[in-house]
């Protein structure tokens, strides 16, 4: 199911079973997105401003168009407009993995350029004690993201009875994690497992313009590095 909570500090992702017995391999998987929040942002949630952002307020105007419903901008509106892609790729590999773990592929993007990781599928292995694993590194953060690719898909075939006839292999590649990580330096996929296994991977990557307004994004420049009012409306959330 397709659902959207916003939460300010903290929130829980929990399961429950109103069945009478214990329910054993259950499947799941939920996409978080995480945000620094803008003046618009926390004026629209209520959060206090602090007296940087309490002057950006009055030079700009932004709690009369949070007040008029237009701001903060939607999510999708905001990312379609400010991040420009140059080019979108699709990776895929079978790598063998042993305990150890390996990693699938390093990438950097070219000056004036960062990149996106947008999608990524990986088979589940042939148990869930494999547990293989997805790892993506993020500049220099490592193991920024990590999580088991189980829940993408059975590793089991069903006959036309419904009945489970084998345990048999089946490539979880149709059914894909949506993501957003950027990388302004380096981006590596790294492949998992308890047990070496044969993993088929597969992943999107955009390569995106750094423009002005995402290096004062990304708090990659000062106020004075770039023209005009671009840094405080960015800071502000009108850009």
């Amino acid at each position: 199911n397709n659902f959207s909570l916003l939460a300010r500090s903290r929130i829980y992702y929990n399961l429950y079973n109103s069945s009478a017995g214990d329910l054993t391999d259950i499947k799941t998987f939920f996409s978080l997105w995480v945000i620094k929040p803008t003046v618009a942002h926390k004026l629209r949630l209520g959060i206090p401003l602090t007296a940087e952002e309490q002057k950006l307020n009055r030079d700009l105007g932004i709690s009369d168009t949070v007040e008029k419903g237009l701001l903060p901008l939607p999510l999708a509106q905001q990312i379609a407009r400010e991040y420009q892609v140059i080019q979108e790729e699709t990776h895929g590999f079978q790598v063998t993995v042993p305990t150890a773990g390996v990693d699938v592929e390093t990438l950097h993007p070219l000056p004036g350029q960062f990149l996106i990781l947008t999608k990524i599928s990986a088979d589940p292995g042939t148990a869930s004690a494999d547990v293989i694993k997805v790892a993506v590194d993020r500049d220099y953060v490592t193991d920024y993201v990590e999580f088991p690719t189980w829940a993408l898909g059975p590793a089991y075939s069903v006959d036309s009875g419904g009945v489970v006839d084998a345990i048999t292999f089946k490539p979880a590649l149709g059914k894909e994690i949506s993501c957003f990580i950027p990388a302004l330096h380096e981006l590596r996929i790294k492949l998992k497992a308890t047990v070496s296994r044969t993993i088929n991977i597969r992943y999107t990557v955009q390569k995106v313009a750094l423009s002005n307004l995402l290096r004062a994004r990304f708090g990659l420049v000062s106020r004075g590095e770039i023209p005009g009012e671009t840094f405080d409306k960015v800071l502000g959330g009108i850009l």
